[in-house]
């Protein structure tokens, strides 16, 4: 029996251990199996790149936004409001002359308690 605890203990730890090391252990902030992704993207990627211009596939991100077809810009266009036209123009400036009146009867009483 001895024997077979010997063997089996041969498997079970490091199985337990690699198990351990990918649920609680971080390396530089980083979980193990995520540093161990990494250490293999870069054993197995080239280290020297070489930048040929117009060569090779454009890499898209997926977090860049996606040009806009011709349609959608035609659409956007004819979505987006108009400016607002100047048919109030007449009551925004009786608003800002009426309060001018105000602010010139106010001037006018003040000036009226300080000479009194």
């Amino acid at each position: 029996k001895m024997y077979v605890l010997e063997v089996s203990l041969i498997f079970v730890i490091p199985i337990g251990l690699i198990t351990a090391a990918i649920a609680f252990l971080k390396i530089k902030g980083i979980p193990f199996l995520h540093f161990l992704f990494l250490s293999l993207e870069f054993y197995i990627k080239p280290r020297h790149r070489v930048w040929t211009p117009g060569a090779g596939e454009v890499f898209t991100s997926i977090t860049s936004p996606r040009p806009k077809t011709k349609a959608e810009l035609e659409q956007q266009k004819q979505t987006k409001k108009a400016p607002k036209e100047l048919k109030n123009l007449d009551e925004l400036t009786s608003i800002l002359d009426s309060h001018s009146d105000i602010v010139e009867a106010k001037h006018e009483a003040i000036q009226n308690l300080i000479q009194h």
